[in-house]
């Protein structure tokens, strides 16, 4: 069965409530209950009235295939309402992902990522993890030549040295934890801990093929780590 004939055969065990017809299009993971598979999504549009729309394919490569389809409330005069728009992740033995992202679904057609997407599952960068260990070495030393080196790239390197260096004043420590890489989009994320806090660093490769410093975040996801309005760092 093709990738579009299994997304079909979804949204339809989505109208009918048919878990098992759903369950039959997907693959062992993309079943599961976690964030971001095919399994939840039924659970969901079943619980709350949604449906899916017809799917047409965003892009296919090498048997992995993303297929875009609407989200639909149909309200009390029948009238379809769009609320989402959804790529389903097929890996050419069942559906297994779904991401809001394109780019997250062109990232998977190319191979570059998993189904279904798991911001903790993507390889690890030596450059990146390496890049902000002598960084932070250089924060906890108060290096002052090495940082205004760094922090002369970008307006967001500047913020953010300022921004741990003012941790770093109230008695908090700063480590390097774990490296995350998408090599393909040229975005990188390292985990650090600032005191007992998980904290992620957010990098991108710059014109001139090195690592500039996006933004720290709270929170270690896709939609951080591709965000289009921080694409290009605003020089100092």
């Amino acid at each position: 069965m093709s990738a579009e004939r299994r997304a079909d055969a979804f949204a339809q065990a989505i109208s009918g409530k048919d878990e098992a017809a759903a369950q039959a299009q997907c693959t062992p993971r993309g079943w599961s209950a976690d964030q971001d598979t095919p399994g939840s999504l039924y659970k969901q549009a079943v619980r709350k009235g949604l449906f899916l729309g017809a799917g047409v394919v965003l892009a296919e490569q090498d048997g992995r295939t993303a297929i875009a389809v609407p989200l639909l409330r149909v309200d009390q005069a029948g009238e379809e309402h769009i609320l989402a728009g959804l790529h389903l992740l097929d890996t050419g033995s069942g559906l297994a992902g779904l991401t809001k992202n394109a780019q997250v679904a062109h990232l998977f057609v190319e191979g570059a990522i998993s189904a279904p997407p798991s911001f903790e599952a993507l390889p690890e960068s030596k450059e990146a993890w390496t890049f902000v260990w002598l960084l932070v070495q250089a924060l906890n030393e108060r290096n002052v030549s090495v940082l205004a080196d760094a922090a002369s790239d970008t307006l967001e390197s500047l913020r953010l040295l300022r921004q741990l260096a003012h941790h770093i004043e109230q008695g908090e420590s700063l480590s390097v934890d774990r490296s995350y890489g998408l090599q393909q989009a040229g975005r990188f994320c390292v985990r650090i801990q600032v005191g007992e806090r998980p904290m992620y660093w957010m990098l991108q490769r710059g014109p001139g093929g090195g690592l500039q410093s996006r933004m720290l975040s709270t929170l270690g996801s896709f939609e951080r780590l591709l965000d289009p309005e921080k694409i290009t760092p605003r020089p100092v």
